[in-house]
């Protein structure tokens, strides 16, 4: 048994009408046996084993026993018609599913392609037949480092993925996110029905945070408490966003299945009015202009009066910096994790699992906002940002202080930091360009 009948098989599906067989598809039905020849001479010996003996795999039988039988079984023209036409088609996952078929994918990270094999097939089925095709190929191309390729040519058992049992997790951040809800809504109620003077200064105060009209309104209304001149950062903050969105968004093209990714990509390397998307990296530098800009103003305002008040006052900085960012972040990562793996059923949601792969192991590195020194994908693409955020906004107090005793050095101190950083940034990417060795160590490398 050997390669040549899942060849045929997605040869089939190539030319098949979602429908009814076309007069193509029988002019290839008729030249199986001329195409299996040339597929076995071509490659001798290739064949998909189990991993644990050399009898035939009963997802090979099943294979074996579709094609013999695709004209006159339901079933096995069902495996064929709800599979991929060809890269980055998905073919119909529940038609797969409804038709006792088992589906797959083929995920090549920048493009992926629908399976629908027997019920009989396995995971381990198709890493045996991928372990065996990387071995043909590392004989065929001596010259290549074939090896390397294989983090990047995976099948994905999509039913198994998808499958995910209910853990404690899952209950935890319902409760909390119900106990949340809640807490929001008796604030809201208690702090707007209650006059000023039947609750002290702090109980109004702590009603106040959670009060969900009053936040509501400090969110779209609000108004700078430090300088109102500085509103305008407002709407640069905005546009900024919209930048990081847009970004994101085309990026996002890289993995999707899109039947054209390939003429969308090379419309955005060739046409001027992409810039604005190979730029995006730099719409992330307008918010770390924001944090120290407005990091060392209020900084300046806080830290007033003798030395030794200034010193006990900075641990309340970084206090109130941490807590100001670390719950809406916690439930962020507990909604990646235990939340949005369980929203949807579909042929590559799998892949949303990959969003959270971290947290469980190494919460601790987001916890205390190191998380951009992990050598692999952080919990979310996105949090290597307020890492490094935070571990810059702790410079802030002390450049202040030293500011407001010798401005000279301070002014010295800051040239030699954005010239360093110059240096550092120069580096990284001569190193990333001659030992890059993985996405996960070009991942480390540029975000540290």
């Amino acid at each position: 048994m050997n390669i040549c009948l899942l060849l045929t098989t997605l040869a089939l599906a190539l030319a098949l009408n979602p429908d009814i067989p076309s007069p193509e598809t029988f002019r290839l039905i008729q030249a199986i046996p001329e195409l299996q020849e040339k597929l076995a001479a071509a490659l001798p010996g290739l064949d998909l084993r189990t991993l644990t003996g050399n009898a035939p795999s009963p997802c090979l039988v099943a294979v074996k026993e579709s094609l013999n039988h695709f004209l006159h079984s339901q079933s096995a023209l069902n495996l064929v018609k709800n599979s991929g036409l060809g890269l980055n088609e998905l073919g119909d996952y529940k038609g797969c599913k409804d038709g006792n078929g088992k589906y797959f994918t083929l995920d090549l990270v920048v493009a992926k392609m629908g399976l629908c094999l027997p019920r009989e097939c396995q995971q381990e089925d198709l890493d045996a037949f991928r372990e065996r095709l990387f071995d043909i190929l590392k004989n065929l191309y001596k010259e290549h480092d074939i090896e390397s390729y294989k983090p990047y040519i995976n099948f994905v058992d999509v039913e198994k993925k998808n499958s995910l049992p209910l853990t404690k997790g899952v209950y935890v951040t319902l409760v909390l996110s119900i106990l949340c809800l809640l807490a929001g809504i008796g604030a809201s109620i208690v702090d707007s029905w209650l006059s000023p003077s039947a609750l002290g200064p702090r109980m109004r105060s702590a009603l106040a945070s959670f009060n969900l009209f009053k936040s509501a309104k400090q969110l779209f209304l609000s108004v700078n408490r430090v300088d109102p001149n500085l509103d305008v950062l407002n709407g640069v903050r905005t546009l900024a966003m919209g930048w990081v969105v847009f970004g994101h968004m085309l990026s996002m093209l890289n993995t999707a299945p899109f039947l054209n990714v390939v003429n969308i990509l090379s419309d955005i390397q060739s046409q001027r009015k992409y810039v604005i998307y190979l730029s995006a990296d730099l719409s992330v530098d307008v918010f770390f202009c924001f944090t120290g800009f407005l990091g060392i103003l209020v900084a300046t305002e806080q830290l007033r009066g003798p030395l030794l008040t200034k010193l006990k006052y900075i641990p309340l900085i970084y206090l109130h910096r941490y807590l100001r960012l670390f719950p809406v972040y916690l439930m962020a990562i507990l909604t990646m994790l235990y939340v949005l793996p369980y929203l949807h059923d579909g042929p590559i949601y799998y892949s949303v699992r990959t969003l959270g792969q971290t947290c469980e192991e190494k919460w601790y590195y987001h916890a205390l906002y190191i998380n951009n020194f992990l050598r692999s994908m952080p919990c979310g693409g996105w949090t290597w940002y307020l890492a490094n955020d935070f571990q810059m906004y702790l410079l802030v107090p002390f450049l202040v202080l030293l500011y407001q005793f010798r401005k000279l050095l301070a002014v010295l101190v800051v040239a030699v930091l954005f010239v360093a950083s110059i240096i550092t940034q120069v580096n990284l990417l001569i190193y990333n360009k001659d030992h890059k060795e993985s996405p996960t160590d070009e991942w480390t490398y540029t975000n540290m």
